[in-house]
């Protein structure tokens, strides 16, 4: 699964490849090749999207923090977590 995060205006997006399975007028249910449905508010994919409705397969436009919550980007989060104590300690140490 590929994930690119980008650093918008209004915070830190994903894209990440899905397939849409089901809709309705205000989520998408994406399969994000694991079996799982995962509701996404159609309030929070972007406009850079290539799926916003159901029976499209591309790359999902969506907040970090959306993506967090869903557990689509756990690992990322937890070794952003890592990095950024590290650089802490360094900047400790050359403080």
């Amino acid at each position: 699964m590929g994930i690119t995060i980008m650093s918008r205006d209004k915070g830190s997006v994903v894209r990440l490849y899905c397939e849409s399975i089901d809709e309705n007028e205000l989520c998408v249910v994406c399969d994000f090749g694991d079996g799982k449905e995962v509701f996404i508010p159609k309030s929070q994919i972007t406009d850079d999207s290539e799926v916003w409705e159901s029976g499209q397969e591309g790359e999902l436009e969506i907040p970090e923090w959306l993506a967090m919550d869903r557990g689509l980007i756990w690992f990322i989060s937890l070794l952003s977590y890592s990095r950024k104590k590290e650089i802490q300690q360094v900047n400790l140490l050359l403080g």
